[in-house]
């Protein structure tokens, strides 16, 4: 865990698995299908099949050369599907998992000057997620700077729970949310 890294090629950007286990078990219930977007050459989509209680993970990223890599250092075989797919346009079906998990993709996302692209890849983590499912992000960015775009009424979803987390000198902020059974009228 940590931020070093595991493995040849591996990093970990924000808290690795054991500083945000705490978090993960509060959220994503025991057996959760998961995906999560962004997800470069962190070892989350592998800790979460093998210690997380996730019977199906996927891990997409942008980056054909990160999935390629992730792909052939893969520790535990079909455990872990690594995709390459754009978080603002999931190739994925509505309503396929229980669970989706975002570790710095919606801050990348954030420091673009267009608000289109955060909001894109929050309504598609949503649309993926089913009903009673949990959305959870893990941000240097805290609830002044998160909560406009996750809270955005259009989002049909409410929180959890919000939470602080110190790993050395870093502070992470960690939002999940659950996806309501139905829609808001608008």
């Amino acid at each position: 865990g940590g931020a070093g890294t595991e493995g040849a090629g591996r990093d970990e950007w924000y808290a690795g698995f054991e500083a945000l286990r705490p978090h993960l078990e509060r959220a994503i219930p025991a057996g959760a299908a998961a995906l999560v977007v962004g997800s470069g050459l962190s070892r989350l989509g592998e800790d979460l099949a093998a210690a997380g209680g996730c019977s199906r993970v996927v891990a997409c990223d942008i980056s054909e050369e990160s999935v390629a890599r992730m792909r052939a250092a893969q520790g535990i075989a079909g455990k872990v599907v690594y995709e390459v797919a754009d978080c603002c346009a999931l190739p994925y079906g509505d309503a396929e998992f229980n669970t989706v998990i975002d570790k710095g993709t919606l801050d990348t996302m954030m420091q673009a000057d267009a608000p289109e692209p955060p909001r894109q890849m929050l309504a598609e983590a949503c649309r993926v997620l089913l009903p009673g499912g949990i959305f959870l992000s893990v941000s240097y960015g805290d609830a002044e700077m998160r909560l406009p775009e996750l809270e955005r009424p259009e989002l049909p979803w409410t929180r959890l729970f919000s939470d602080t987390l110190k790993v050395g000198m870093a502070t992470y902020f960690i939002y999940a949310y659950m996806k309501r059974s139905e829609a808001p009228t608008t």
